[in-house]
């Protein structure tokens, strides 16, 4: 599939680097809903992919070394209105930012 071989370039971008969760949140879903309103098909959100596990405390059992945008980004769409304008979400491709990012496929504009 070329979406996942990054043939596929996405159409907008948000850099949700630097943001704290809530805003980071509001973003998405607007950011989300603006492309749909505007008849994107494909986009992109970078989480970034957190900061990585810290090997010298490892008796913070939470830290996983998974980014908190990161884990809530599909919960947040999901748990939105939004979620009905989109076919899918899926990991990007490296030069798209691999694990840090995710193309949101949105369906036609009815």
């Amino acid at each position: 599939n070329l979406l996942k071989k990054g043939k596929i370039d996405p159409e907008n971008i948000l850099d949700l680097h630097g943001l704290n969760t809530k805003k980071a949140e509001n973003n998405s879903i607007n950011f989300i809903e603006q492309n749909y309103s505007r008849g994107k098909r494909l986009i992109l959100i970078i989480t970034g992919k957190g900061k990585q596990s810290n090997k010298a405390d490892s008796s913070n059992y939470n830290n996983s070394g998974i980014g908190i945008l990161k884990k809530s980004l599909v919960t947040w769409i999901e748990n939105s209105e939004v979620r009905s304008s989109i076919i899918g979400i899926y990991p990007a491709h490296d030069k798209h930012g691999g694990g840090g990012a995710f193309y949101v496929y949105l369906r036609k504009k009815r």
